[in-house]
């Protein structure tokens, strides 16, 4: 396990790094700027970060190298690397953050939704991007923009007469947005990846002022896939902020490219709006969330989602009992497309073409020996076995006839409180 980490930067995010790492016993150091920089009481090294002596010196004291800015020139994380530091984000993941340029080039070939864009560094290569999008762009330095500098909205080469001036400007489509969101994940040097709850950003004079968490009616789903896809395709440890557009209208946004295909998205949308108005759905609204044609095109053009079944099985119903812990949470199941569910009393009757899933067995049915038969039988054919246990003394008998095989062979066990968990555990190594 990593013992010492090296921050390159002394800026707020090393200083809102120094307390987690400390609470898990790890030994933080800080490469500052300045004296008086704020994680300056992690600071070992005060310099100059764009000095490869100064930076091979620091890094020769931690056992891995990150920053808080990614602002450090790539040829020195390069050098870094060379030398056998372990760098995380790495140069070449950096080299996304730093350049506006290669980072559309990035996300255009991985298939990600972007706007249109052009690398431009003449009046006339501007003018004719503009006759392409009704006179209106944004314009944008590839490297050293930051809260708003570096961008600017345009409608004529004149707006940049300034900028151009052999430069090489990143200019883009003026997208049409209803609201600016913003994906955060998470991801190790092993490849896991896990994310946060899409929020709402609110920008004040190009500086976000407010965050809205978690996003209204967001479509937490896509913003996970395409924030997966960034942090995959740009092979990025750490934790990275995807920010993304919602436009108004109909569009196309998915994470992986599709072709638009008009007939199968009407008699998708005439198959399933009956069954929306079935379930209660207003005709009008059923309409707006089922054109969503990322979801369709998925369907028609990738491979069928793959549905997990769900049963549950109980020796019979206890009012008041069955309810809490057997039927609300199957409906609640039944309701997600992903999940074919079944419930019975007393019998177990599941699909012949099912070949595993999750069986919820309520109450002691385990201590039946016909019961265990089958239980051996499901298992060996993949299923996982949950058993929710009653803690009504009455039953306990059985459970000590049985050698307590009603906890042994089952992958996991329910209980009602800490105690009781802490009885049967010892029984469900």
């Amino acid at each position: 396990m990593v013992k010492k980490i090296g921050v390159i930067g002394g800026g707020q995010l090393a200083r809102m790094m120094i307390t987690p790492a400390t609470e898990l016993g790890i030994e933080i150091k800080v490469l500052a700027e300045t004296e008086d920089a704020p994680a300056r009481m992690a600071a070992t090294v005060i310099g100059d970060y764009k000095d490869l002596e100064t930076v091979l010196r620091f890094a020769a004291t931690v056992d891995v190298i990150t920053f808080d800015h990614e602002h450090v020139p790539i040829v020195i994380l390069e050098e870094l690397e060379k030398s056998g530091v372990a760098v995380h984000p790495s140069s070449s993941a950096l080299l996304f953050a730093q350049n506006k340029l290669a980072m559309r080039e990035k996300l255009a070939n991985l298939g990600l939704p972007v706007p249109d864009w052009q690398a431009i560094s003449t009046a006339s290569e501007l003018e004719d991007f503009l006759s392409r999008h009704d006179s209106q762009a944004v314009l944008k330095t590839p490297t050293g923009g930051y809260d708003g500098k570096g961008v600017r909205v345009i409608n004529s080469a004149a707006d940049a007469s300034d900028w151009l001036n052999g430069q090489v400007l990143l200019v883009e489509e003026k997208v049409n947005f209803v609201r600016e969101l913003a994906q955060l994940s998470a991801r190790n040097v092993s490849g896991e990846w896990k994310s946060w709850p899409v929020v709402e950003t609110i920008q004040a004079d190009g500086v976000c002022s407010k965050v809205l968490s978690p996003a209204s009616q967001a479509d937490q789903v896509q913003a996970a896939l395409i924030a997966k896809r960034v942090a995959e395709g740009l092979n990025v440890t750490g934790v990275l902020a995807v920010e993304l557009f919602e436009k108004a209208g109909w569009t196309v946004l998915d994470a992986l490219p599709r072709k638009l295909q008009p007939e199968e998205t009407e008699a998708a949308l005439k198959t399933l709006l009956p069954a929306a108005v079935a379930m209660g759905m207003s005709e009008d609204k059923a309409r707006v969330n089922l054109t969503a044609f990322q979801w369709v095109i998925r369907a028609v053009n990738g491979p069928a989602p793959r549905v997990t079944t769900v049963a549950a099985v109980g020796s019979k119903k206890i009012a008041g009992v069955t309810e809490a812990r057997v039927d609300h949470p199957m409906r609640s199941l039944a309701t997600l497309p992903a999940a074919n569910v079944h419930w019975r009393e007393g019998t177990l009757v599941l699909p012949e073409d099912v070949r595993e899933g999750v069986l919820v067995l309520h109450r002691e049915l385990l201590t039946d020996a016909t019961f265990q038969a089958q239980m051996e039988q499901l298992i060996a054919k993949g299923w996982m076995l949950v058993i929710d246990i009653d803690d009504d003394p009455n039953h306990w008998s059985g459970y000590v006839e049985s050698d307590f095989y009603a906890f042994k062979a089952v992958h996991a066990v329910t209980v009602s409180t800490e105690h009781l968990a802490d009885v049967i555990r010892p029984f469900n190594a």
